[in-house]
């Protein structure tokens, strides 16, 4: 569905924060506004699908080339999909990139900054209910990484955690809301895993306006990409990680909708869906809790 453009006091206050670009992505808007290929950002708040979605658009790519015969690696999807906003794009390579369909997809986990409007104008924003959302986050960026405790840490508690983190996905989501209806589409993560091949396909349709979709080749991406196949790959070529040395546990945790009704308490769980429920833009994406 499309994120409805709804203008409340929620995204003034965003709004005044007047988040800025650093230099390396002005440098990298820059040289995609030089070369006009006609990008789209893929962006989402960190464990609500971006790198499913980046695994999909890879294999897909590929998939009009060449026969894929297993899911490839979290470092070759990083060499493939290697237009990450926040890193500098490797000037000379870019400007020999092919016109593959992966090849127009840049992904960023910031929060909509206005000036990304002067480069780029799509936007394929994927998001997951928020208790899911920080459950996970709090495993892998608190629980699976004991460097990062301190004695008293509020963070240290999952409950704690989520009830902080709140506000912060709350005001990414918002962000986003300022596009025009046109410019972007919402994508939820359940509905991805609820109806993965007409969902899929609307992503290829937005993204690809001109591009004929296969849906063979579809299908067997979405099969190369499914959570499963991604969770073997981690562990047959020892990439359970994902890309982060410093995670203990993997990156492909449980993939299911409502798994932190067994990790959060039902204050935390009342505290979020209250939230929720105060804030019209974020109801707007009708978010499914199972």
């Amino acid at each position: 569905m499309y994120l409805k453009l709804l203008i409340y006091n929620q995204t003034i206050n965003w709004k005044k924060r007047n988040l800025k670009l650093t230099e390396i992505e002005f440098n990298n808007l820059k040289l995609i506004r030089k070369f006009s290929r006609q990008h789209v950002l893929l962006c989402g708040y960190p464990k609500s699908g971006n790198t499913w979605l980046r695994f999909f658009l890879a294999h897909y790519s590929i998939l009009q080339q060449e026969t894929v015969a297993s899911t490839i690696t979290y470092s070759e999807l990083n060499e493939i999909q290697n237009l990450i906003l926040e890193r500098p794009f490797n000037r000379k390579k870019y400007s020999r990139k092919s016109n593959s369909l992966i090849d127009k997809i840049v992904w960023t986990h910031a929060p909509f900054k206005s000036d990304y409007s002067k480069f780029i104008s799509k936007y394929l924003l994927i998001y997951r209910n928020p208790l899911d959302t920080l459950a996970s986050s709090w495993n892998y960026h608190v629980k699976n990484r004991n460097n990062l405790k301190r004695i008293g840490y509020p963070k240290n508690d999952i409950n704690a955690y989520v009830k902080l983190r709140y506000v912060d996905w709350e005001k990414y989501m918002v962000s986003y809301s300022q596009l025009d209806e046109h410019q972007v589409l919402a994508v939820s993560y359940e509905e991805l895993l609820k109806e993965p091949v007409g969902s899929f396909k609307k992503i290829l349709s937005f993204s690809y306006p001109n591009h004929n979709c296969d849906l063979d080749k579809l299908k067997k991406a979405i099969e190369l990409s499914s959570f499963n196949s991604v969770k073997t790959m981690g562990r047959i070529k020892d990439q359970q990680h994902g890309m982060a040395a410093a995670n203990k546990g993997e990156f492909a945790r449980k993939g299911i909708i409502g798994s932190y009704k067994n990790e959060l308490t039902e204050d935390t769980i009342d505290y979020i869906k209250n939230k929720v429920e105060k804030n019209s833009i974020i109801t707007s994406l009708n978010i499914k809790y199972e």
